[in-house]
């Protein structure tokens, strides 16, 4: 099981302990451009890419994020120009670290209430790696 924390937020409460980043494997650092030739044939243009999206996501039946949870990460991603460590952790030791910032293309939080007290919310987590 991996546990995440982001800057000074840790997802440690054990409702939190199913979260996972959705595009982990699917995203590779290859950008491609195809264009036709008058001839048709396809002229194919690669460059590496950086800023690979992490969308941490809290689902219904796998994992939830706590209310106090939802309004640290609110104080992170009002933050600008700030970058945050996200660590993944295993069994309390450090399995990996990257550098992110909040994605704000689209909402950085978009997270709604399970339960009417608000206690629990599912949704995501958008963050680009830099």
């Amino acid at each position: 099981m991996i546990i995440y924390s982001l800057g000074s937020v840790s997802f440690s409460d054990i409702v939190e302990s199913g979260l996972y980043i959705e595009e982990e494997y699917k995203w590779v650092g290859v950008g491609q451009s195809i264009r036709y030739g008058l001839a048709g044939n396809p002229v194919i243009t690669e460059n590496l890419r950086s800023g690979k999206p992490l969308t941490i996501v809290a689902q219904e039946d796998r994992g939830w994020l706590t209310k106090a949870t939802v309004l640290a990460l609110r104080t992170l991603a009002s933050a600008i120009n700030t970058t945050y460590v996200l660590n993944l952790l295993n069994d309390s030791s450090v399995v990996e670290n990257r550098t992110v910032m909040f994605k704000r293309d689209s909402y950085p939080l978009d997270v709604t209430a399970l339960d009417t007290a608000e206690r629990y919310y599912i949704g995501t987590i958008h963050l680009i790696e830099v």
